[in-house]
């Protein structure tokens, strides 16, 4: 029993470890802490506001043909998150579970939560450094919701 144990141990301690190998540090090659102006440069046609003393937002409305909202945070002037919505038809022609199974297929198995909101789904991928979070309500197409996070440091 003991050596079965020790077994099971080291296969979600490996299988944790490839996961988290896949989750990258920051948003599409971007890592994190990338200021404000690089941010602009690369993703233009967006609007900047400010959330706080020194927390700043980056968003651009419709900036793919899949994407209804990319917002870009910021604290201190470095990037510490990104929210990206999907169009409902987007969602609606693909099917959430294609579009989890896409995110599966280049992060790795993911672990489901819905202690948040009994309604929604999130299904979450992380490591030392980021935190992803797809989030989706079944039925709601509009209100799927994928989030890279930076963790504390």
């Amino acid at each position: 029993m003991r050596k079965l144990c020790t077994q099971l141990f080291l296969v979600f301690a490996l299988s944790a470890t490839v996961i988290a190998a896949n989750v990258p540090a920051g948003y599409e090659k971007i890592p994190w802490g990338t200021e404000l102006g690089t941010i602009v440069k690369k993703f233009p046609k967006g609007l900047i506001s400010k959330t706080g003393d020194s927390d700043l937002i980056y968003r651009q409305k419709n900036p793919t043909v899949y994407l209804s909202q990319r917002l870009f945070g910021f604290k201190n002037g470095k990037l510490n998150v990104v929210s990206t919505t999907f169009r409902k038809s987007y969602v609606q022609k693909k099917g959430v579970e294609n579009i989890l199974s896409d995110k599966i297929k280049l992060f790795g198995e993911c672990a489901m939560d819905t202690t948040q909101a009994p309604y929604m789904l999130n299904c979450i991928w992380e490591n030392e450094d980021t935190r992803i979070t797809l989030a989706y309500v079944p039925k709601r197409p509009d209100m799927t919701i994928l989030i890279y996070d930076q963790k504390s440091q």
